[in-house]
């Protein structure tokens, strides 16, 4: 018999849309970890007068509604309008499609995309699609889970599966691509952007990955040792997720 992973698309489909946090905005599901989108808000909101923004797969819409709340005029878009109730503009498009095309005319003072790129089948084409919608006095915010998150390494040495990056993440939640900060700047590069900043958000509570005070001593240990010998910052260790405000190069 076949593993799910083996089996024909035909008849094995991967889901985008699975809700597994448990996290929510005014009852509106939040598909990221609990707290990524309060923290991405709070730079977004310090950084970016109130405008037009277009939110690239909005999901169930719950960060175009915090943003509307804020007082932004939000578009939000997805593949399909079944599972959004964020309350804005609404337009469906197909982030592996010329998906520009559905905004001609539009013009946006930014354009987010939040834990969407992990999903997608190539970074590149919406880097270059989203490169479309970008004049020289705008922005693309965009965020994916960090590969850097020290439990996920911990995964990957015992089973050669990031904590994002699985078999399991791959056919319950879409997660199909993995990207590092490297990775994700050399792409920007390549589709004539560039990275104007960069965060690492939501810090998970040691408590969560490390429960109990002796494994929770040997973690904090061990991450310490592990930031020593690498370079990579106690804080990229620590986040849920990375955050980048991209810009056309040289603007």
């Amino acid at each position: 018999m076949k593993r799910p992973e083996e089996s024909s698309p035909m008849t094995h489909h991967q889901r985008h849309y699975t809700d597994t946090s448990g996290a929510s905005y005014k009852g509106i599901p939040i598909y990221a970890e609990p707290g990524t989108h309060e923290a991405i808000f709070e730079i977004f909101s310090a950084s970016v007068p109130r405008g037009r923004v277009l939110e690239l797969g909005a999901g169930a819409g719950a960060f175009s509604r915090r943003l509307a709340d804020s007082g932004y005029d939000v578009l939000s878009s997805d593949i399909d309008g079944e599972n959004y109730r964020g309350g804005a503009d609404f337009k469906a498009a197909d982030l592996n499609t010329r998906f520009s095309e559905t905004f001609t005319g539009e013009s946006f003072a930014a354009v987010i995309a939040l834990e969407v790129l992990e999903h997608l089948e190539n970074p590149l084409h919406f880097l270059r699609e989203v490169a479309r919608l970008l004049d020289g006095g705008n922005s693309l915010w965009v965020s994916f889970p960090n590969i850097y998150l020290f439990s996920a390494i911990q995964h990957f040495v015992r089973s050669g599966e990031f904590v994002h990056w699985s078999r399991h993440q791959y056919w319950d939640t879409g997660h199909q691509t993995i990207l590092t900060d490297w990775l994700f700047r050399a792409h920007c590069e390549k589709c004539g952007l560039a990275v104007k900043r960069q965060f690492y958000c939501n810090p998970i509570a040691l408590h969560r990955a490390y429960p109990g005070f002796v494994k929770r001593a040997l973690g904090w240990s061990l991450m310490t040792a592990a930031t020593a010998v690498s370079g990579i910052s106690a804080e990229a260790r620590r986040a849920e997720s990375v955050l980048f405000e991209v810009v056309r190069k040289n603007a």
